[in-house]
């Protein structure tokens, strides 16, 4: 190296090898630390650019560089084979010491760095998960219950269009975590490979590191043996000008042992040098193809963390359309939902007739003992009402016979025993008005037995044929050519 490289400040500017930061020969903050990322050895400083033929700023290309210059450089670029080059750092000459392994941020794995983006996947997939298992269960404990009609058929639409969003968005957790197994097998796939190249790099490291200490040695010991012999050489001739003859021959026998002792620490520190030259080239091949590889590693790892993302998003976005589409089903269900349509359906079927009851008259007693078969003065006998009592209008098969039986023994005028129950009035003799259906055939759902002679008894199960439905809930039947009066709510249509 020439006097002087150590210690001179290169005027054109280099780049880093880890950072990629331009500075004048040297790294940002020290040679140690690489600007804080990379490891460089020794500590000798960077040589001067003129001293390696660096004239230009930038990027150093290896076909800009002679072998002979190789040695010498600290920061030299091998071609890749797609993308940008790599730089790398590759030993310096014999008399500077060994350089570590390059910067060992470059090329890392997913696993080191760039791997913080990595865990968004299962905290994403977790959220997810979450989410679809909470609106599975609102889906599932929702209300409206007491609906009916379209605003019931609304709800329901709601809460199992809900319920189906929760299971989509557990299944977008699962998907989630398939990309993020997919990753995690890439990542452990890279690990595996850059074990393989650190391996043969820490061997061939190792080697070299342990010929150039020999070399060192072999160095300083043939030094002393040259110094020791240029010594002897210089005693042998002031010897030879006036000593004895013994003296002369004792000083020149020195001479000869010191110089042969030279020449084979010569000779031993020539073959270190060699055999630590072959380890070189092989570390220098070694590490080329090694930082080929990280940087195809590297090219891999940001294309598929790239398209894992793109995936993540496409699946976030589909996630978003089903979710519209689902809750559109809903948004057509309630089009559908009439106000008007809910309000006449309710009446129609809580509904138990069309005229409110009659108005309960007085009765005096002495008048109805000196007149019983005459009518109410509040209720005219020609108005030909019967009253029924309203529990057969919503009778049940078990309470029929006996609602029947005691509405038979029922009179036609009431009596004070009977004034607190409900009844409705009900004309018998009105006709006109009432809707005529076609006939249609309806099947008895209970037992009736016949209060008065225009009604029909019937029993569960007989088919029965709608001649008029009347609007105070006593419909006409007919039933093997007998036809009289049955409740309405007693019926159920075929």
């Amino acid at each position: 190296m020439p006097s002087g490289a150590g210690t001179s400040r290169p005027t054109q500017a280099m780049r880093c090898c880890c950072s990629g930061c331009w500075t004048a020969g040297r790294c940002a903050r020290t040679w140690k630390s690489c600007c804080g990322r990379g490891e460089l050895s020794p500590e000798s400083p960077i040589p001067a650019s003129s001293d390696l033929g660096l004239q230009m700023p930038g990027i150093v290309s290896p076909a800009s560089l002679d072998p002979g210059l190789l040695r010498g450089a600290n920061h030299v670029l091998f071609p890749g084979r797609s993308g940008p080059q790599l730089q790398a750092t590759i030993a310096p000459k014999a008399d500077e010491g060994p350089l570590r392994f390059s910067c060992r941020h470059f090329g890392a794995p997913a696993g080191s760095h760039g791997g913080d983006t990595v865990p968004l996947c299962p905290h994403r997939a977790q959220a997810e998960e979450r989410y679809g298992k909470e609106l599975v269960q609102i889906a599932r404990k929702a209300g409206g219950q007491t609906e009916v009609n379209s605003l019931r058929a609304s709800f329901d639409s709601l809460k199992q269009q809900t319920e189906n969003v929760g299971s989509a968005h557990i299944q977008l957790a699962l998907a989630l975590r398939e990309e993020l197994r997919s990753l995690e097998e890439f990542r452990e796939r890279q690990k595996e490979q850059r074990k393989k190249y650190e391996a043969v790099m820490d061997r061939v490291q190792k080697s070299k590191l342990s010929l150039y200490k020999k070399a060192m040695e072999s160095k300083k010991t043939y030094e002393q043996r040259c110094r020791d012999a240029d010594d002897a050489e210089q005693a042998f001739e002031r010897i030879s000008v006036n000593g004895h003859q013994k003296q002369v021959e004792k000083s020149q026998n020195k001479a000869k042992q010191c110089k042969d002792s030279a020449t084979e620490a010569e000779r031993v520190y020539r073959q270190s040098i060699e055999q630590l030259e072959k380890v070189r080239a092989e570390w220098e091949q070694e590490h080329g193809t090694t930082c080929e590889a990280f940087q195809l590693q590297e090219f891999d790892r940001l294309t598929i963390l790239r398209n894992a993302l793109w995936v993540h998003c496409n699946q976030l976005s589909m996630q978003c359309v089903k979710d519209d589409e689902l809750y559109e089903e809903v948004r057509l269900t309630l089009e559908g939902c009439s106000v008007d349509a809910d309000i006449n359906n309710f009446i129609q079927a809580k509904s138990t007739g069309t005229e409110p009851p009659a108005p309960v008259p007085y009765q005096n007693y002495y008048d109805r003992e000196a007149t019983p078969s005459s009518g109410s003065p509040g209720v005219p006998p020609s108005c030909g009402m019967i009253k029924r009592f309203s529990g057969l209008l919503h009778g049940s098969p078990k309470n029929t016979s006996l609602q029947a039986s005691a509405a038979s023994t029922e009179t036609l005028a009431p009596t004070p025993e009977r004034n607190e129950l409900i009844y409705a009035a009900i004309d018998v003799q009105r006709t006109q008005g009432n809707p005529v259906l076609p006939t249609q055939d309806y099947r008895a759902l209970y037992d009736y037995t016949a209060q008065n002679s225009d009604e029909l008894d019937i029993s569960a199960g007989d088919i029965l044929a709608v001649i008029l439905a009347g609007e105070d809930g006593w419909w006409t039947v007919e039933r093997n050519g007998q036809r009289g009066f049955v409740p309405g709510s007693y019926l159920e249509k075929l």
